[in-house]
């Protein structure tokens, strides 16, 4: 009797190493990947093999990830580490040096119309272009905010967008200054908006801030680039493939993102705005774009 208890207790602690063994090799071969990939903000969900497990509410209905200034740094969105591509040859084929004084109608289109979320109003007035820069003002204006947004008048479907920025701190945390990318059919969040360089309405401009847009539900990727100060003059780019989305500043990749599902894969052309999250605002503030080129890859 206790030879056949001593057998069947060797063949359970047997399968249970075993078991555990397994289970230890999963976890040293996915850990990494997981750890980099999960982040404690329930907001941005959780990722299973690098894809994005959107957050759903008690009926299973997907929510909407916030995008409050104070949001958290957000998860990479795929791979750990993915290498830009580096064998590929762009063509510039548009660079706007601001070197005229004033901006060219010809190629951009100035918004002209209600604030962004209905705050204040969005007039041709905001901009000005002095000494070879861009400049876009936000300020108080008959008790309005009076700011501005340009939206260029062409599309490209993938490429190479860069350009050299800055925006001044707006102690009223009443302001971001954003450049982005956004979908030639108006189909918004369906067809994407990306978001390449984003102060949210943090006082300093420090985190800087990319948001990627997609779906129906208007989900989002999100990074924070601590110790990148938006008021800082910065190139920053976005290397826009049909598999994968690298963000640079200065030169520097620090963002990759690798979800297709999250990539647009239509026509988009680029921004530049300076937008009110408020109703009112302090003293005046400024945006400042030195240039902005775009490339498309040699075919």
């Amino acid at each position: 009797m206790q030879t056949k208890f001593l057998f069947l207790s060797i063949i359970i602690v047997a399968i249970l190493m075993f078991t555990g063994c397994w289970t230890q090799k999963r976890l040293q071969g996915s850990q990494g990947l997981e750890t980099a990939l999960t982040s404690d903000n329930p907001e941005t969900g959780t990722f299973v093999n690098g894809k994005r497990i959107h957050p759903v509410d008690d009926n299973g209905k997907r929510k909407r990830v916030s995008i409050e200034p104070n949001i958290p740094d957000g998860p990479l969105s795929g791979p750990v580490y993915v290498a830009p591509k580096s064998d590929v040859k762009w063509n510039l084929v548009f660079q706007e040096d601001f070197n005229g004084t004033e901006i060219d109608r010809s190629e951009w289109s100035m918004y002209d119309g209600p604030g962004h979320a209905g705050n204040g109003i969005r007039s041709p007035q905001a901009y000005t272009v002095k000494d070879g820069i861009l400049v876009v003002t936000a300020q108080m204006i008959n008790e309005n905010i009076v700011s501005g947004g340009m939206a260029h008048r062409r599309n490209y479907k993938y490429g190479k967008f860069e350009f050299r920025v800055r925006c001044e701190a707006d102690p009223s945390g009443a302001t971001s200054g954003v450049v982005l990318t956004w979908p030639q059919s108006e189909r918004f969040p369906v067809d994407g908006e990306n978001d390449i360089f984003e102060t949210l309405t943090n006082p300093t401009r420090e985190p800087m801030h990319t948001f990627i847009h997609f779906g129906p539900e208007n989900s989002q990727y999100h990074k924070a680039f601590k110790g990148i100060n938006g008021t800082e003059w910065a190139v920053w780019a976005m290397e826009w493939y049909k598999d994968a989305i690298f963000i640079f500043v200065d030169g520097e990749l620090l963002w990759t993102l690798t979800d297709t599902d999250a990539i647009p894969h239509n026509p988009h052309h680029i921004c530049i705005q300076l937008d009110a999250f408020k109703k009112q605002m302090g003293d005046p503030v400024k945006m400042y774009v030195d240039w902005v080129k775009i490339y498309q890859a040699s075919k």
